[in-house]
């Protein structure tokens, strides 16, 4: 999401779930709040951070999201196939950081700081971005 957009978080199922988001204290310090069945809560402002902010359910442990918050709106989520677009991105140098919940950072930890790439002008095709089951820290 960008940074000054309103998060809604909804519970559409008919037990209460929880949610408890946490990330850098300095920037985002999190909350953790009961949401009732068919219930909601607006989130407090987010801010732009380098790392996506983590999202659990305390009376359901193997529910849990990231939340990436972003200044800029050149951020993708992949299709069901793996494929993304990131449209209108001015032509330049730059980083693309490619995360999984599996993997985590594709390249291992030095992957948190991103790949170097050019964009030309009139678009660029990254070609395939694979990830490694494993990756050496």
């Amino acid at each position: 999401m960008r940074e000054g957009q309103e998060l809604l978080i909804k519970n559409s199922a008919p037990v209460p779930h929880n949610i408890n988001v946490t990330g850098n204290p300095k920037k985002n310090p999190g909350f953790n709040v009961l949401l009732p069945a068919s219930g909601q809560y607006k989130a407090p402002a987010l801010k732009a951070d380098r790392f996506p902010l983590q999202a659990s359910c305390n009376i359901h442990p193997w529910m849990n999201a990231r939340i990436a918050v972003f200044d800029h709106p050149y951020f993708a989520i992949t299709d069901d196939d793996g494929n993304f677009e990131i449209k209108g991105a001015p032509a330049g140098n730059y980083r693309i950081k490619v995360w999984h919940e599996s993997v985590g950072w594709r390249g291992g930890a030095a992957g948190r700081d991103g790949e170097k790439i050019v964009i030309k002008n009139g678009g660029t095709d990254l070609g395939k971005l694979e990830l490694k089951a494993k990756y050496d820290d």
